[in-house]
């Protein structure tokens, strides 16, 4: 938890920094000035500032950047305190424009469960805010251009702050970074951890009720000479019989199909039920290559995610596809805002190809059988972090116990247009025109 003593020396090297330029992205306020950049999360539940390395990122277009645009671009900090003595961090913000110079405030709350980001004008009222609050949630409630009172005062007194040098305010929020981040990495992983086991054990209850080839044959056989038995006795049966759930015939006990309206109807669903079972037989093997292979993915997933480091998370992140339902099936993941999808089977492989646009990203491991991925860029081509991210995650899960050593992962990749089936069958494929990348995991 972040103390009030750390926030009020925070607030004094930020009142020591000249410009600041604010950007937001998700629940991160990102506070960049020329020496430090400060990054505040604003999560409910664990709230607090640390300093970062600079980063070069893209900030959605949301109403909160763009009143971030305006008013704490390259801002000029005219101060930074905390308000109220509490831990709500208050910066006073210039920024000059062609025509004029406007002035606000951002007002960070480190404050629990409440903990918010508003924006407020120089006369105190709400510009915008990463929460919203109504009257009817909190006796202060945060509305758009309305005055924000303030919370109210804690009811002690603040005893006098050991002064503090840089470098251990540094330490100390590189610590707290750590330690908030290790909470968050543990707790993420228990839930992905859980979501998966109960899907893999899903998996492998569907595996194991799965009935062989032999027994679909046999129940072929067996459901094929009921109906040719009561084909040859239908002349001299009762028509009655059919309200019964099972006849005897020449020693031989004949379940009816359900919902059939006569013996005939019967007949005619045995014969289709033992046709199916026949099909079903030809192509059980498929079908448990298919469930063997998503259980094989999915452990491929955990084992990825037992070294996964806190970056890695949203990689592993299953994204809801907004494609039609019938794609939903397929392992969706979201890379910088670009779809990435991986097959984890034959007929999968062959699917998101069919998927692909001619100059989406099509990737393979190099020599190598296994799991096909399209990044789906198409007509743009995918920045060198999409495509390394991407064919990391590939080489991750194509490879999920790698030896003691550095293992270097060769994956190939190229457009769709330059890619071609080998045959109508099977996902095998031809392609052309392609570079090679090398991982190494």
């Amino acid at each position: 938890m972040l103390s009030y003593a750390l926030l009020y020396h925070v607030a004094l090297l930020l009142k020591a920094q000249s410009k600041i330029t604010i950007r937001a992205h998700a629940l991160l306020i990102t506070l960049d000035t020329p020496n430090y950049c400060f990054k505040a999360s604003m999560h409910k539940s664990h709230s607090y500032i640390y300093v970062d390395s600079p980063q070069h990122a893209m900030y959605a277009k949301t109403p909160f950047n763009l009143a971030l645009e305006k008013y704490a671009s390259n801002a000029t900090i005219l101060d930074a305190f905390l308000e109220n003595d509490d831990r709500i961090l208050k910066i006073a913000l210039e920024c000059a424009h062609s025509y004029k110079k406007t002035r606000a405030f951002l007002q960070l709350e480190f404050t629990g469960k409440h903990s918010n980001a508003i924006l407020l004008d120089a006369r105190g009222c709400v510009l915008e805010a990463l929460r919203f609050v109504g009257a009817q949630q909190s006796y202060r409630p945060v509305i758009k251009a309305q005055p924000l009172i303030p919370l109210h005062k804690p009811p002690f007194v603040r005893p006098p702050l050991e002064p503090l040098l840089e470098s251990e305010l540094l330490d100390a929020l590189q610590n707290l970074h750590e330690r908030a981040s290790a909470q968050v990495l543990e707790r993420q992983k228990r839930a992905l951890k859980h979501q998966w086991a109960k899907r893999e054990q899903l998996l492998q209850t569907r595996l194991a009720s799965l009935p062989s080839a032999p027994q679909l044959l046999e129940d072929s056989t067996q459901q094929r000479a009921h109906a040719r038995l009561m084909l040859t006795h239908l002349h001299r049966l009762d028509p009655a019989l059919i309200y019964a759930k099972e006849l005897h015939l020449e020693g031989e006990r004949i379940l009816l199909p359900p919902r059939a309206r006569s013996l005939s109807d019967a007949i005619d669903k045995l014969f289709k039920m033992a046709k199916k079972s026949q099909q079903r037989a030809a192509h059980i093997a498929l079908q448990v290559e298919n469930i063997r292979s998503k259980i094989a993915f999915l452990q491929a997933k955990l084992a990825f995610l037992e070294h996964a480091r806190l970056e890695d998370l949203p990689l592993l992140h299953t994204k809801p596809t907004r494609r039609a339902n019938q794609h939903a099936h397929l392992e969706h993941f979201e890379i910088e805002g670009v779809r990435v999808l991986i097959g984890r089977n034959q007929k999968e492989n062959r699917e998101i190809l069919k998927m692909a646009r001619a100059r989406d990203i099509w990737a393979h491991v190099q020599d190598q059988p296994g799991a096909h991925m399209v990044i789906f860029s198409h007509p743009n081509t995918p920045s060198q972090s999409v495509l390394h991210k991407a064919c990391t995650l590939l080489a991750k899960l194509t490879h999920p116990n790698p030896s003691a050593q550095a293992l270097k992962v060769r994956i190939d990749h190229t457009q769709k247009k330059h890619v071609r089936l080998a045959s109508l069958a099977g996902a095998q494929v031809f392609y052309t025109h392609f570079n090679t990348i090398t991982i190494t995991i």
